[in-house]
């Protein structure tokens, strides 16, 4: 931490072994690879390295010594989410979200850094672990069982295109915003709207939107308009917000709506119930939405990560601590045995368990805050 003066504020905000391993547990839990350690040893008005300027070893040297070890044991390299679904940033749309003069398409700042944003904390709320690839760099967007993507009036050709195949393939492809009618220089191209047979019309507003047994408030960006056949899956008022259409082997859904919750619990249920008709999996759970968790694996290896953000890191009395249940799909997960041992790879403490218990249900405790880092090992006795 850097800091005037390092000697009063080590005082008051301490970087203690808690707070290293919180931050350490939760970069590997987002995917991170490695760390630069070139803060590893103390300097002018900073504190809180694992090594003081003098040499001395302070709290989080352990943390760190442990963490270079066990990257080693267990392949941390190869190591890749188990996630079924793609939230699929699209670059153009940033882009132009950050334009400051008036311009057209105003409901392409909220698509970007509002419904974006929420969806990804929606994701994490309802524990469907995910990763965020970009439309028209990533090539593996085949790897997802499903995709949510944002749509606006333009988009360029071959991204239009990437999305009918995925549908076609199998996928389930879920747009939120309005069908494209323009590519990146503002000429026709409507790629997508001739296989739906579709077209969106602009109508920015605050409406109340219905979902079969579900109504709810939201922020809608237009409607729908179709001559192809098609399932309603949301109206507001006679006008239709949300269609699903069969592309192939796969389908499209089109919602013309904020469908993030931004906290809204009929919303989250909505968004749930979208999720819960494609084929992606929510293979690990936690009774307390604001537990985040991870499941990472390579060929041999399965590793677990559980953070716990509630609290306080520089309270001085004893944490208060949250209790959970734990729910984990070994099978699905490709974790082979019946019986299951979960080692914390930085205590080195483990939980002996089976497949079956861990399928229906598990409690943990954690203090508040707390992170965990567990290797996921599976024995046939």
């Amino acid at each position: 931490h850097w800091s005037d003066n390092p000697k009063e504020e080590k005082k008051y905000f301490p970087s203690s072994s808690k707070l290293t391993k919180f931050i350490l547990c939760s970069a590997l839990s987002a995917g991170i690879k490695g760390f630069s350690q070139y803060m590893f040893v103390e300097r002018d008005h900073w504190y809180g390295s694992s090594l003081a300027n003098d040499g001395a070893i302070q709290s989080s040297y352990e943390d760190m010594k442990k963490i270079n070890f066990i990257a080693q044991e267990i392949g941390l390299e190869d190591l890749k989410p188990v996630a079924d679904v793609a939230l699929v940033n699209y670059r153009p749309y940033i882009r132009y979200s950050h334009l400051k003069s008036e311009k057209p398409f105003e409901y392409v700042n909220i698509l970007s850094n509002h419904t974006h944003w929420g969806l990804s904390r929606d994701l994490i709320s309802l524990k469907y672990n995910h990763l965020i690839p970009e439309l028209g760099i990533s090539k593996n967007l085949n790897e997802f069982k499903t995709l949510l993507v944002p749509s606006a009036e333009f988009m360029d050709p071959e991204s239009q295109t990437t999305l009918v195949d995925l549908a076609k393939k199998g996928k389930s492809v879920i747009l939120f915003g309005l069908l494209p009618r323009f590519d990146l220089r503002m000429k026709k191209c409507e790629i997508l709207s001739r296989e739906l047979k579709a077209r969106t019309k602009p109508a920015l507003g605050i409406e109340d939107v219905k979902v079969q047994n579900r109504d709810f408030v939201s922020q809608v960006f237009g409607y729908i308009r179709s001559s192809k056949r098609f399932s309603v899956k949301a109206k507001t008022k006679n006008k239709v917000v949300g269609a699903q259409f069969k592309i192939g082997k796969g389908e499209i859904c089109l919602f013309t709506f904020d469908i993030s919750s931004q906290f809204a619990p009929q919303k989250l249920l909505f968004l749930e119930d979208i999720l819960s008709a494609t084929n992606a999996a929510s293979l690990v759970q936690t009774s307390d939405m604001e537990i985040d968790v991870a499941l990472h694996r390579n060929e041999k290896t399965a590793v677990l990560y559980l953070i716990n953000p509630k609290g306080d890191f520089y309270l001085k009395e004893t944490s208060p601590k949250t209790s959970f249940i734990l729910k984990l799909d070994c099978r699905k997960a490709g974790i082979k045995g019946k019986r299951i041992r979960l080692l914390d790879l930085l205590t080195r403490q483990a939980i002996k368990t089976s497949a079956s218990e861990l399928k229906n249900g598990i409690m943990i405790s954690m203090e508040d805050p707390d992170s965990r880092m567990y290797l996921v090992e599976g024995r046939k006795t």
